[in-house]
């Protein structure tokens, strides 16, 4: 899993460093491929599982808000299930058919899932209860002019 990349000189003053990488080394352990979208979808979803199982919230839900295609998000919840013919099996959530609606179905955490969610959620409590670091300045920019954003563009009037 490659989306994290901090300066290697600015990574001693990096806070909670230790902590990041428990929490990386306990999402590894489970798949070294795992995707950011993947493991996003998976918390997601973890995070919301008793609003799934009374009805107050729909997968198709969850995907709106993620601003993913529903047959994608299927896709990442296969993966993170059984699997199927062309997708692999993380087994981190269990799909079971609701006996009241066979068509749809309930999903919940499988032991390996509980302890994924347990170990991100130690990390991300452990992140949390730190004191905050002070802002970050805006560096420059690389011609030396001031911030590197730019000034938000004023829309034009319309031609009378």
């Amino acid at each position: 899993m490659h989306f994290f990349f901090v300066d290697p000189k600015d990574w001693r003053t990096y806070p909670n460093a230790q902590r990041f990488e428990a929490g990386l080394d306990a999402v590894c352990a489970v798949d070294r491929e795992m995707t950011v979208g993947t493991l996003s979808t998976f918390v997601r979803v973890a995070r919301r599982i008793p609003a799934l199982t009374v009805g107050a919230l729909s997968l198709r839900s969850i995907a709106e808000e993620m601003n993913l295609g529903y047959s994608s998000f299927l896709r990442q919840t296969d993966c993170l299930a059984a699997g199927g013919p062309s997708v692999r099996s993380l087994d981190l959530l269990e799909k079971v058919i609701r006996p009241d609606d066979r068509r749809a179905r309930d999903v919940l955490l499988t032991e390996r899932g509980e302890a994924l969610m347990k170990s991100i959620t130690a990390c991300m409590e452990a992140q949390l209860s730190q004191p905050k670091m002070a802002q970050i300045a805006p560096q420059p920019s690389s011609d030396g002019d001031g911030p590197s954003n730019p000034k938000p563009r004023r829309s034009k009037k319309p031609k009378t």
